[in-house]
């Protein structure tokens, strides 16, 4: 007859959900952080400010590393890590942000493409 201890069960249960809680409350400090940044910091090239438009933008290329600030956030790691990798970026307004990479031309050529215009 297996006898089993139904305490040991709930202890594990129990660390289960503090490193649940522990992640979580990472996250929301993490989360926390970055809104703040971004109500303190505007677009670079047209001085948007609301922080729901606000991104953050990479100056060089991270040789492969697909790491962004919201994978960051998502994973909950520290003030400090956030603050490194916030340090080699801009605040770009997504359509600043989309210019940038796109050009303005060749978003521009993209949407006549799809609208049938030129065609």
């Amino acid at each position: 007859m297996l006898v089993t201890n139904p305490n040991a069960y709930k202890a594990r249960d129990m660390q289960h959900l503090e490193r649940k809680l522990t992640r979580y409350r990472a996250k929301a400090r993490a989360r926390a952080y970055v809104q703040e940044y971004l109500c303190y910091h505007s677009c670079v090239d047209c001085g948007e400010d609301v922080v729901g438009l606000l991104t953050f933008d990479h100056l060089k290329k991270r040789n492969g590393a697909k790491t962004t600030i919201s994978d960051l956030v998502g994973q909950g790691v520290s003030i400090k890590r956030l603050r490194i990798e916030i340090a080699k970026c801009v605040v770009r307004c997504e359509d600043c942000h989309r210019d940038k990479h796109c050009g303005a031309k060749g978003r521009n050529a993209a949407m006549k493409a799809l609208m049938g215009v030129g065609t």
